[in-house]
Formats: structure tokens, sequence, C-alpha cells
């Protein structure tokens, strides 16, 4: 049995159709086991000539199941992540991918928040939580990633990016600095060891949630802990608000 940083036993089972994404932790043959199985239904899009949509999508799936692996979490216990992700042929208990220009997404989204506002303007790739803030993040609200038309074409950054992305998924939050998020970015000095080993340059790791880069030990402790705590996990305060995760500065 996997436990926290307290000794506490983690339980997660959150499976079901109000889940965009099923979670269970459990043991298989006496070994950890995190369970992590979504379907994703590619929303009617825009595709600019000369892009092969079925690659598009592989290459998406391909970023998402980059966070299955074997790690060492809450203090060196033994954890195997496995993820099984699937395309869906409907929208119903399934994380939504998009890519259209910002006039179409704004007339088809029934809810749409400042931040999104924003975002879609910016015409840059994101994830939407399913509420109006980020640090409302939930297990159970409708997940969805907005992908940039100008990145249907470069089939290694896409899927770098939904990587990223789909660890907001995962309720956990961003390594870089945003401003118009209020982020102020990580610096080496604030959170190692943590990062400290991924250090390209001020503001800039090769991690996951900064560059979609490698995935860490500790980005799979705020995985757990968030489906945990139902909380979203943070390496940095948004806009001075939430709490930077326990997980950060527990070492990598």
């Amino acid at each position: 049995m996997l436990r926290d940083f307290h000794g506490n036993i983690i339980q997660i089972d959150k499976r079901g159709a109000e889940y965009p994404v099923d979670a269970l932790l459990t043991e298989i043959d006496g070994k950890n086991v995190l369970l992590l199985s979504a379907r994703v239904f590619f929303v009617p899009f825009q595709i600019p000539i000369g892009v092969k949509i079925q690659t598009w999508k592989q290459n998406i799936l391909s970023g998402f199941r980059q966070w299955a692996g074997r790690y060492q979490v809450f203090g060196g216990q033994e954890l195997e992540v496995r993820v099984d992700i699937k395309e869906a042929d409907s929208y119903d208990d399934a994380v939504l991918v998009w890519t259209a220009d910002r006039t179409v997404e704004k007339t088809v989204l029934d809810v749409i928040s400042r931040e999104v506002d924003l975002w879609l303007d910016s015409g840059k790739t994101f994830t939407d939580v399913g509420a109006k803030d980020e640090l409302d993040w939930k297990p159970h609200l409708p997940k969805s990633i907005h992908f940039a038309r100008w990145t249907l074409n470069q089939p290694n950054l896409v899927t770098k990016i939904a990587k990223h992305e789909f660890g907001h998924v995962l309720g956990v939050g961003s390594v870089y600095r945003d401003i118009r998020k209020g982020l102020k970015g990580i610096h080496v000095t604030d959170q190692t060891p943590d990062l400290k080993s991924s250090y390209l340059g001020y503001y800039k790791f090769n991690c996951v949630m900064e560059s979609g880069g490698p995935v860490s030990n500790n980005d799979i402790e705020m995985v757990i802990l968030a489906f945990y705590t139902e909380e979203y996990q943070q390496y940095q305060l948004v806009r001075g608000r939430g709490k930077v995760s326990e997980a950060v500065g527990k070492g990598n």
C-alpha cells in the first residue's frame, strides 16, 4: 500500500461516467500501481490543408501516454503508472480536444470564463479544467484541451504540448513564467532539489510542466495528491493565490 509523506495510506478510486479521467491506485502482484484511463474525443475542427488528421491525433495521444512509467514517490516507494488512452466517438465521459479559430470556439462553448477568453484570443494552446479558475480543479469536472492551429504541422511539438497539457488535466500546475496568468516562474534557488537537475537557464527547466520534458517523481506525487485530496497541485502560486504542493521540495 502506498503511503503519503505523513505515513497515511493513500486510497484513490475515481472511476465512472462523471470522471473525464479514471484514476485507481491499487496493488497488482504485490506492487503499487496507479491506473489512469481516459477517452479522448476530438471535437469536429478546422484542419489546415496539408495536415494529416490521423497522424496529428496519434501524436497527441502519444503525449498523453508518456506519463506512464516507473517512479519512486513519497520517500522512495516504488510505483508503476499505467496510462490507457483511447479515442472516443462521442463526447460523453471524455476529455475534449479542440482546434478551431477563436470565433468558432467561442460560438460553441456553453460557458466561457475570462481566462478562457484571454487564451482563445492569444492563439496559444491551453487546458480548460471545467471551472472559472484553474485553482477550482476537481477530478469530476469536465476537461478540454484547446490546441493552437499553428502547431498542427509540427508533430514533435504537438506531442510535447499534449504531454504538458495532460498534466493540467491530471491536476498539476505549470513551472514556467507567464505574467498574463500571474505566474512568476520557478527559480533554481526557490524549490530545490526538485528542479535543479533539469535547470536550463533563468526561469527555464527541461521538465514536463515547463516545456513538455521528462515526467518526474514529483509530478507523479502531485497527480496522486490531486486525486487524493481533490485539490489542484501547484509548483508556484497563481497570482499569489492557492498554495504550493507539499510534494515540491521533497526531492526528485
